[in-house]
């Protein structure tokens, strides 16, 4: 989520000026491998440690479980990379963005169909919502076609990374119960894919299978779900310092709505101010009101952009 929202930071400033796309996903990279560096050296090292050694020996019911769940999460990903496609707007569009910033070393300033010089923020919706350019430096830093990097290479990540906070989430629910968790990530996977099948172009999990790599996917599917956990994770932890934590990072995932999805300007709002509302209520933690506010603010500003 913060690699996110630098390059959503990025993205406004190089769409503004008019700058190289190539220069940016360079800068880009260049922030995130300092961070992550830096974040290591800090103590990610030990946290690892900490987390692994905490983990109890994996039974022979366990291991069947999370071998059905993984062979399902592998059969959908193939399936969604070889053997799906749907022709629709919004997935043309977005690939052809991507293509086009690609091709002209812009973030988003060329037509793509005539090619011609566009003003900033020409679409404001389209442009705050810069996921089509993630794959365009993607591409640029991987040295591949956007379009490869749109269909092919992103399911190979989103799909693994939906189902892995769907069962985080899980595990909120039933308490640590390894099996539990299995079992009911193994149910919601079969009843995902039912409604795959009978909800054609309407429902999250029709998405998800077959368009995936688009923001709407990514953000109901991934988004949503991770900025739930969080709230899920906060009535869950009694200290403040850890809790002062997961609002940092419930922050990161608000600004990385505004990036995912013009969807999430007015989904993300919502969602943040019921369980915020429910939050406070249940836990009497006024002073945190805010941090629901703060995390309010990106995509209610993006949402007011789109509005006047």
């Amino acid at each position: 989520m913060a690699s996110w929202t630098v390059f959503e930071l990025l993205a406004m400033i190089f769409h503004t000026m008019l700058w190289s796309l190539r220069v940016m996903a360079g800068i880009w990279m260049g922030i995130c491998v300092v961070v992550a560096m830096a974040g290591y050296l800090r103590g990610g090292q030990q946290i690892f440690q900490t987390r692994w050694g905490e983990h109890k020996p994996w039974n022979t019911v366990q291991k069947i479980l999370l071998v059905l769940v993984g062979a399902f999460v592998v059969l959908q990903t193939v399936n969604t990379v070889f053997g799906t496609y749907y022709g629709n707007w919004d997935d043309e569009t977005y690939c052809a963005v991507a293509v086009t910033s690609w091709y002209t070393d812009t973030v988003y300033r060329c037509s793509t169909t005539a090619g011609t010089l566009l003003a900033p923020f020409h679409n404001v919706k389209y442009v705050l919502a810069s996921w089509p350019v993630y794959s365009a430096a993607l591409a640029i830093l991987g040295g591949l076609h956007p379009a490869v990097v749109y269909r092919t290479l992103l399911p190979l990540l989103e799909i693994p990374a939906f189902w892995w906070i769907g069962g985080a989430i899980l595990t909120m629910f039933f308490r640590k119960d390894r099996t539990r968790t299995l079992m009911s990530l193994l149910l919601f996977q079969l009843l995902f894919l039912v409604a795959a099948e009978k909800m054609t172009g309407t429902g999250i999990e029709w998405w998800m299978v077959v368009n995936c790599w688009t923001g709407k996917s990514v953000g109901g599917g991934m988004v949503v779900p991770l900025i739930l956990w969080m709230m899920m994770e906060l009535y869950d932890t009694p200290g403040a310092a850890q809790r002062l934590t997961l609002w940092k990072i419930l922050f990161l995932a608000s600004c990385a709505a505004c990036f995912v999805s013009a969807s999430l300007f007015f989904v993300v709002p919502v969602q943040l101010a019921l369980w915020g509302a429910v939050y406070l209520l249940f836990t009497r933690r006024y002073r945190e009101t805010a941090g629901i506010c703060l995390c309010l603010l990106p995509p209610s500003i993006c949402a007011v952009l789109t509005l006047f």
